[in-house]
């Protein structure tokens, strides 16, 4: 079962991620990342990215696409029809899509701050676009200090 989270930088929502979203594991690699889109967005792909900003979109679509015509040992034309092999499908075989679009039950939200490396966290539960249940904000790195993660 995925922990989703949604990763935000400067406050604009920049990545939804499937797997593994809690501070323990998602908080800890990010708060290891340089707080630059190109680091956190590797960052974001271990995690396994749903829905990505139409800014770097476009780059995570087409490397998506080439790791499943090899995954599943298809041409790209299957591929983009949503054609794939085997029984077992994982949300690492979907495309990725427009974060507009995200309307998902993230249990996480990070924010991280470009100018000083800042990270913080909050619970959610609930529809992404809903405000009800938002936890507090937590700092998990602040002036490049990793503070203990929850």
């Amino acid at each position: 079962m995925g922990t989703r989270a949604m990763i935000k930088i400067d406050g604009k929502p920049m990545f939804a991620t499937h797997w593994d979203g809690y501070p323990k594991s998602l908080g800890k690699d990010l708060s290891e990342a340089r707080p630059t889109v190109k680091s956190i967005m590797a960052v974001a792909e271990k995690h396994s990215i749903d829905f990505a900003n139409k800014s770097v979109l476009k780059e995570l679509q087409k490397e998506r696409l080439e790791y499943l015509v090899k995954r599943h040992k298809l041409p790209l034309e299957k591929i983009k029809k949503g054609i794939r092999r085997g029984g077992v499908i994982s949300s690492e075989d979907y495309p990725i899509t427009d974060i507009s679009r995200y309307d998902d039950w993230a249990e996480y939200e990070y924010d991280i701050d470009s100018k000083t490396g800042q990270i913080k966290v909050r619970e959610r539960s609930g529809s992404w676009r809903s405000t009800s249940d938002i936890g507090k904000w937590k700092t998990i790195r602040g002036k490049d200090k990793l503070r203990k993660v929850i």
